[in-house]
């Protein structure tokens, strides 16, 4: 019985965050300008050096790919695109940290756009928000919730530290 009664405590702990975490993710995207698409995103980080416990200075690149993009009042050619990105910040780590880039999206409908972007982030979740700066969507802005993966969450106790990462997420990109 105690069991049981631990059970349901934890279920109504876990059901609230649940909430408010799938209404944070809402209210973001929600925030897609008229004429933006809203996109998952997934690909793959590279750091170096690699994130460690101490936040040093780190650069970054990374790849991947915006899926299932739906218009809203926008481009209704546009499905996916490729994305490859570069930045760096003063102080990150495995603990989080804030960045600024630039990245190029390349559309299925054989347009580009140019983003400047900045990150924020605490542990394995962060929150990208930018500019598109030339191309398709020009002066739009960009807001993204991502999450990382990593391989082996050790290897922040090394002086290698986490050298790559997946990831996967949610973006309004105009």
């Amino acid at each position: 019985m105690y069991e049981a009664v631990r059970r349901r405590l934890r279920l109504r702990w876990t059901l609230p965050l649940m909430s408010i975490a799938g209404l944070a993710i809402a209210t973001s995207l929600s925030s897609c300008n008229v004429g933006g698409e809203v996109c998952s995103v997934k690909g793959n980080a590279s750091f170096s050096p690699g994130l460690a416990v101490a936040q040093r200075a780190v650069s970054y690149t990374f790849t991947g790919n915006l899926a299932l993009c739906q218009s809203a009042l926008g481009d209704s050619t546009i499905h996916t695109a490729t994305v490859s990105a570069s930045g760096s910040g003063a102080k990150v780590g495995c603990t989080g940290g804030a960045t600024s880039g630039t990245a190029n999206l390349a559309w299925n409908n054989g347009k580009t756009s140019t983003l400047a972007f900045t990150t924020s982030g605490a542990l394995n979740a962060v929150t990208v928000t930018g500019t598109i700066t030339a191309g398709e969507f020009a002066g739009h802005t960009v807001h993204a919730v991502l999450a990382f993966t990593v391989a082996n969450p050790a290897a922040c106790n090394t002086s290698t530290g986490v050298t790559s990462a997946s990831f996967s997420g949610a973006s309004t990109p105009a």
